[in-house]
This record gives structure tokens, sequence and C-alpha cells, in this order.
């Protein structure tokens, strides 16, 4: 072999290992961080960070909407559980009431037990005798023979149809009462009545007869109709304003609207501005707090008037019961 062939050889294998050095040149442009232009490299760290970040914050509004989801619901159920109980009023039928034993005798005390008030109420609507009713009713001038015939009627004679609901207590006219609503079921007509529990001169407790009957003298057809010029009514009275006629002069009227739950006729009452009875409806009505109440009224209709404007000539009572003066007389 000739030297220079050999040399030649040397040469020729050293740059041929030079040139490739085990690495892929056509491919170098591939491989991280080689064969990038100047800032390349910086900006590829920058956009993985960026989608690093991104898929963070998404991460973390997705626990935090869950988190702040399920603490919404937590609130919610604590807020029905307080509520609930307090929406279901103390409603109990007869039927529940047989099942429970309790005392049938009323307390004497300013406060009744609302299931001994339901079983006074309950049983004060089946009395069948004159005896029975002294001892459940507060007649006052009522007679015992009027209270019997009064149960009797359509009105009363489902009995198992009555359903009693208790609907609290008052103060009104100087006396604490308590009060039942009895529901009643005339020719599949729904009603209802209040029953007040108050007290006799003996501190026992009795349910008032003429607040439970509405009752009018005279009846409240008869005034409506205008056969009587006066009576005693126990209605529900609103604000009103309809001045015409006798009542032209709203300076010198304040107009009412009255109703009694027994018949439709509304009836437009009158009292004089600035006169007790007119202090007397507007804190009556300053007090319910709404723009209706129970009122009991002595009402007067002029002979020039027609047959549905009245005067108010006496607040009797600020609610249905009656005590011994009248509700006007404090102002």
């Amino acid at each position: 072999m000739k030297p220079e062939s050999a040399g030649q050889t040397t040469r020729m294998q050293q740059e041929e290992s030079s040139t490739n050095d085990g690495l892929d040149v056509d491919n170098m442009g591939k491989i991280y961080g080689v064969g990038w232009a100047k800032g390349e490299k910086r900006k590829r760290n920058r956009t993985g960070n960026i989608k690093f970040i991104h898929r963070r914050r998404v991460f973390n509004f997705a626990w935090s909407t869950l988190l702040g989801l399920a603490a919404v619901g937590m609130l919610i159920t604590l807020f029905f559980a307080w509520l609930l109980p307090r929406m279901q009023r103390e409603r109990i039928t007869a039927k529940a009431i047989e099942s429970q034993p309790m005392v049938l005798e009323m307390p004497e005390v300013s406060r009744v037990d609302p299931r001994a008030g339901i079983r006074w109420v309950e049983l004060a609507m089946q009395v069948s005798s004159p005896g029975e009713v002294a001892k459940y009713f507060y007649k006052g001038e009522t007679k015992a023979e009027e209270i019997l015939q009064f149960l009797k009627t359509k009105e009363f004679t489902h009995g198992s149809s009555l359903e009693y609901e208790w609907t609290g207590n008052l103060d009104a006219n100087n006396m604490l009462m308590d009060l039942v609503t009895v529901y009643t079921l005339e020719d599949t007509v729904r009603r209802e009545r209040l029953a007040f529990l108050r007290q006799d001169d003996q501190q026992e407790w009795k349910l008032d007869f003429d607040s439970f009957a509405r009752k009018c003298e005279p009846s409240w057809q008869d005034f409506a109709s205008g056969k009587a010029s006066e009576a005693l009514i126990r209605v529900h009275i609103a604000e009103d304003n309809f001045y015409n006629g006798f009542f032209s002069d709203e300076q010198q009227w304040v107009c009412y609207s009255i109703a009694n739950p027994d018949h439709p006729a509304i009836i437009q009452a009158y009292c004089r501005a600035s006169s007790p009875q007119d202090h007397a409806l507007k804190w009556i009505m300053k007090k319910n707090n709404m723009k209706r109440a129970r009122v009991s009224l002595r009402v007067e209709r002029p002979a020039l008037a027609p047959v549905r404007q009245v005067i108010v000539a006496e607040v009797v009572a600020e609610d249905w019961v009656i005590g011994t003066k009248n509700f006007d007389t404090n102002f």
C-alpha cells in the first residue's frame, strides 16, 4: 500500500467523523433549544407558563363556584329549616283534639292554652240546653233560647264539617281575649266565624255570643234596606272617598265604607271631622296597620240622606266584643 493512499484514507475518515460526529444535522432544528432564533426559546417557555396559569385559574374558579354553591345550598337549607315550622299554623281539627288528653276546664289566667281553647269552642258548638249555654257562652242580654236557635241553623247542622283554628290573642277595649276561627258549611258554601274567648265577671272564660253571631240590633238586613233609621252594628270598616248630597263637604265629613259579612250590602258611613268618632276610627285603622278593621258602631241615617249613607254616632268598640263603656269616650 502506498503511504499517500493510507494518509489520504485517514484524513477522509477524520473529515467524515468531524462532519457527522454522531448528530443528524438535518434534524437539529427540531431539538429543543437548538437551532432557534434569538428570543424563540424564551417565547416558547412563556407560552407554556400561560397555558399552565390558565388551567390553574379555571381549576380554582370551578372549585370556588362549587364551594359557593354548596354554601348557598346550606344557607337555604338552614333558612327553610327555621322557616317551615313557623309557617305551619297551629291548626288543630276536632278529630286531632279527641285523640289527645287535655284539661277541658278553662284556666283562670290571662291567656288560654290553644288546644284547650279550641276544645272549649268545639263543645260550645254542641250545646243543647240552657244550662250548657250558661257554661260555655258569655250571653250578655241574649237569651239562651236565642243562642240554641242560632246553633240549629243550616250553618251549624253539618257538625262533621266544622273545623277549628287557633288564631291568636288580642287586647281590645281594655280586655284580654283569645281568638278561634270556626269554619262552617252552609249549602256547600264554606264560611268562617270568629269565636272570641273572654272572661266574665267571675273571671271564667266564655265564648262571647254576640260577637260570634255578628249581632246587629235591629238586624243588618233591616237597617241596610232602610226599614230602620238607626242601629248598633258589628261590621268591617275601610277608608273611602265618596262625597255627595248631604255629605258633599269633604272638610266637614270623613268617609268610610262598612259591610257585614252576612249581607252583600255596602254602606258609606261618615263621621264629623275632628270629632271623638273621627279620632277613634283613625286610631283603630292605625293600630291595625291596614285598610280594613272590625268595629262596633252605633249609626244613624239622616232624613235627607240616601239609604246607603249614614252617620257614625258612636264608636262603641274597636272590635266586635263590646266592653262596659264606649270606645270613643277615650278621645
